[in-house]
């Protein structure tokens, strides 16, 4: 059995599935096309169901701010993520999950 090892929300939104490219849909005025209604612990949900399942074993985020996290994550996690990956520690989104110890590096 194939199992992925890390299955990570890249980017903290929600891209319109139905839009007019697979990958990055955009509007008409070249802004994304994303859906606002959609909660991101809903996301996080259908990724814990494949924990659950085995067929990934571990899930993460990326890109998500100490906000996101404990506002749209953390409060309806039964899984908490593995991992949180950062592209630069200097970036002023990262500065409190710093100083708190929420991130480790």
């Amino acid at each position: 059995m194939r199992i992925v090892i890390v299955y990570l929300i890249h980017w903290p939104v929600h891209l319109n599935p139905n839009g007019n490219h697979h990958f990055l849909p955009t509007l008409p005025d070249g802004k994304r096309d994303v859906v606002h209604d959609w909660p991101l612990r809903d996301t996080w949900k259908q990724m814990e169901e494949l924990v659950k399942k085995g067929k990934v074993r571990s899930i993460g985020v990326s890109n998500t701010s100490q906000r996101i996290l404990e506002e749209e994550i953390l409060p309806y996690a039964e899984i908490v993520p593995a991992v949180d990956q950062v592209r630069s520690p200097s970036s002023s989104f990262l500065a409190p999950l710093l100083t708190t110890g929420s991130l480790t590096i």
